[in-house]
């Protein structure tokens, strides 16, 4: 599962939400710029916690290796990513 943290009018987010639609690769995408919900506000903790302040974040769960956190779109280090995750699958 691929989970892609956005803020609205993120040149770098959109362009990771293309990456993803071009790979054709499912991922929930999670809104970061809307405020109130409990979601965000836990996660943005979270991040804050993990020196994480610009998006868009990238969070693969896998089962071998846990979580993978991207603190930024960096279209090498997913395309290698997720071609090793494909030969474990």
């Amino acid at each position: 599962m691929i989970k892609l943290y956005i803020v609205q009018d993120c040149d770098n987010c959109n362009e990771a939400k293309e990456y993803f639609k071009l790979k054709e690769i499912e991922y929930e995408e999670i809104d970061m710029s809307i405020g109130g919900i409990k979601k965000t506000i836990e996660e943005k903790k979270r991040f804050k916690a993990l020196g994480l302040k610009t998006y868009p974040i990238i969070i693969i769960n896998t089962e071998k290796d846990g979580e993978l956190i991207f603190p930024e779109f960096d279209k090498d280090s997913l395309n290698n990513i997720l071609e090793k995750l494909n030969e474990w699958r």
